[in-house]
């Protein structure tokens, strides 16, 4: 069984070591691939996505994943906690798909080597009861459904950068 107390910051960590290696490779990744993103009819990172801008949707979904980890210390109960070391290892086999379909390099994929057996080997310690499944399928959903609102929003965090820097803010 996994001791939850002893590994309950190891998600964040990776989470915000695998957003690293994409914020950190996206707009040099853009550049050299602009030629054939723009031939994409949806790009991955979004097409005219600024680096601060996908760092704003990064620090949410950090955010999200620090309380889940609180709440799982505060009330004892992780099964959410382990709902989303499912859904980020969804997350992560995401990325291979994705770089398959690229056929070159793209964003997070390095971290993926190393981070997708260490999640494959925490969820074959977890009891796999039907409470967890249907838990993880549902917090699956949920995270997806926060990537895809924070691509929308998107804009209004470009829109609220450019006023801030315009000093209009």
């Amino acid at each position: 069984m996994l001791e939850p107390l002893n590994v309950v910051w190891i998600l964040p960590v990776l989470f915000i070591i695998h957003d690293l290696e994409e914020v950190i490779m996206m707009k040099v990744w853009k550049q050299r691939y602009s030629s054939l993103l723009s031939k994409m009819r949806v790009a991955p990172f979004g097409a005219n996505r600024s680096t601060a801008v996908f760092a704003c949707a990064v620090l949410e979904e950090f955010v999200l994943l620090v309380i889940v980890s609180l709440y799982s210390i505060w009330s004892g109960n992780f099964i959410i906690y382990y709902a989303c070391i499912f859904g980020y290892t969804i997350h992560l086999l995401v990325h291979i798909i994705l770089t398959l379909r690229f056929k070159k390099y793209t964003p997070g994929i390095v971290t993926v080597f190393f981070q997708l057996p260490l999640c494959i080997y925490f969820l074959a310690l977890i009891p796999f009861t039907s409470s967890f499944l249907i838990t993880s399928i549902f917090v699956t959903f949920v995270i997806f459904l926060n990537v895809w609102l924070l691509h929308q929003a998107m804009g209004t965090f470009a829109k609220w950068l450019k006023s801030y820097a315009s000093g209009k803010n």
